[in-house]
């Protein structure tokens, strides 16, 4: 990711970055942009029927991680990766690659000098080669049809191509670390989002049934979801909300002490590493309420100072402050269309005995036994 808004580690070089991009992911934005998230959901609903005859198992977790690189290439990017039927694309594979290798980079502490190895740190080169090869050809063919006049998508790209056109400080390469960064960042924590909803809303029925309805009251006879729909759809957001809690997207992070401090009675130096565990903070009894249990509407809770029934910072799945995610808005429009949409087209039942604890250590958590189901139309 270069020195992407997620990789940047100079503060005061990462605000002009955000500040260049911020625009891009305003949600008056993204909100010009709903017939593009609805156009590639149609695109998946119609491949999911192809699989509803109730027997045919079906990789949720698969098929989320495909739609959602697909979202991102149209509406970030203007460019359509086809993922959705094209199991073998090279795309989605290189960005696994890309999110693992850095876990195994920490379990594998003298990789530099261990020639056994460099077969896979091969293969992630090449992934990471692929990736960034792919974001120069889309961002020099979008760089050429503005120069020339031609009509160019209103995406992401094109709003950030012509703000460097005013900002010269926003170089070739910051362009390209954009581009990886959103996609590694993006595809993999909206598409665990969406698995981990689906299978909680599988193993509590009155939660399912309470989505379902939602999306039947707000959406009515209409096969798209427009703008104004999605304020409406609270308790999916409850539910996005209690999924992101139970399995945040990205377990943990690191900031860096910018300056002496003192935490929990240590002096920290500045410069010093400092680990968050997300998940572990998200689990604790210490802030929450029976905190194993799946209950959306704890987020709806208020205490006697009528403020939230939680800490501000016990919940943090896109991280506070700053230097929060700039696609949070982007994750809760997506996880809204996709999921209200395909529960209102499908019935779903989880194949049973599966496991639904979480693959093998990288970046993000993934569901181990990708959210298998079956199929049919509602």
């Amino acid at each position: 990711m270069g020195t992407g808004l997620v990789s940047e580690t100079d503060h005061e070089k990462w605000k002009m970055k955000r500040l260049a991009v911020n625009p891009a992911f305003h949600r008056k934005y993204l909100k010009e942009l709903m017939a593009q998230f609805n156009s590639s959901c149609d695109i998946f609903l119609a491949k999911l029927a192809e699989l509803a005859d109730g027997k045919t198992e079906v990789k949720m977790a698969d098929e989320f991680n495909r739609i959602t690189l697909d979202i991102i290439g149209k509406v970030a990017f203007g460019t359509d990766l086809n993922a959705i039927h094209e199991p073998d694309s090279l795309f989605p594979s290189a960005i696994r690659e890309s999110l693992a290798a850095p876990i195994w980079c920490l379990t594998h502490p003298l990789h530099a000098i261990d020639f056994t190895s460099y077969g896979y740190q091969n293969t992630v080169v090449s992934a990471v080669h692929f990736l960034r090869d792919t974001g120069k050809k889309i961002i020099d063919e979008r760089r050429k049809a503005i120069r020339n006049g031609d009509d160019v998508p209103s995406d992401i790209l094109t709003y950030i191509l012509k703000s460097a056109n005013e900002d010269t400080d926003l170089e070739y390469e910051e362009l390209l670390d954009h581009f990886v960064t959103f996609f590694v960042a993006g595809q993999e924590t909206v598409s665990g989002t969406l698995s981990f909803m689906l299978a909680e809303a599988g193993k509590h029925p009155e939660v399912e049934n309470r989505l379902v309805q939602e999306a039947e009251d707000v959406l009515g006879s209409h096969q798209i979801v427009s703008y104004d729909d999605l304020s409406k759809l609270n308790y999916t957001g409850l539910v996005m909300k209690e999924t992101l809690r139970l399995h945040p997207s990205v377990p943990g992070f690191t900031r860096v002490m910018d300056k002496d401090d003192e935490l929990g009675g240590h002096k920290i130096p500045a410069g010093t590493l400092i680990n968050i565990g997300v998940h572990v903070l998200h689990h604790s009894p210490k802030y929450w309420n029976d905190p194993e249990k799946f209950d959306p509407e704890r987020f709806l809770a208020k205490n006697d100072e009528n403020e939230a029934g939680y800490s501000h910072y016990a919940y943090i799945p896109f991280s506070l402050g700053p230097r929060h995610c700039i696609g949070q808005t982007f994750a809760e429009f997506v996880a809204k269309v996709l999921m209200s949409r395909f529960l209102k087209s499908f019935k779903f039942k989880l194949v049973p005995g599966q496991d639904f604890g979480y693959e093998d250590p990288k970046t993000t958590l993934s569901p181990k036994d990708r959210v298998r189901c079956t199929l049919t139309l509602r």
